[in-house]
């Protein structure tokens, strides 16, 4: 694990990073009132429940808008037998209301090389500004 300020407060959550069937698997605390508590966050797929952790064989944190919390892309390699293997990049903003990362925009690439899907893989991380969103 490691300590990272992902909510831009001055004051760092924690960030624990695992290995799952996923890939890795990674949770965000934050110490809220004296507590550590886990941050969710919400899926692409309306009224599913909130997960846990965040999933996926890379899981970033990038400041795209420069404004409090910092947004999480997770990149997932998916692998085909009958199509060329793609890698799916989900984006996720911290939502003030629900106290939650919500799902904002989804992007997928065909994998350039199989053995090393991610390399060649050229993310435009300034799409996030064009990303559905309303501030809370």
């Amino acid at each position: 694990f490691h300590s990272q300020d992902v909510s831009n407060d001055k004051y760092p959550e924690i960030i624990i990073e695992g290995v799952s069937e996923y890939g890795k698997t990674v949770y965000v605390l934050q110490k809220i009132q004296g507590e550590w508590v886990r941050i969710p966050n919400i899926g692409e797929y309306q009224g599913a429940p909130s997960a846990p952790a965040f999933y996926g064989h890379d899981v970033s944190f990038f400041n795209i808008d420069g404004k409090g919390w910092q947004e999480v892309k997770t990149a997932t390699h998916v692998k085909y037998d009958n199509a060329r293997d793609q890698v799916w990049h989900t984006w996720y903003r911290y939502d003030k209301v629900v106290k939650a990362y919500v799902f904002i925009k989804k992007n997928i690439e065909d994998a350039i090389d199989e053995n090393d899907p991610f390399s060649g893989l050229e993310i435009d991380h300034t799409m996030m500004k064009e990303a559905p969103y309303y501030e809370r």
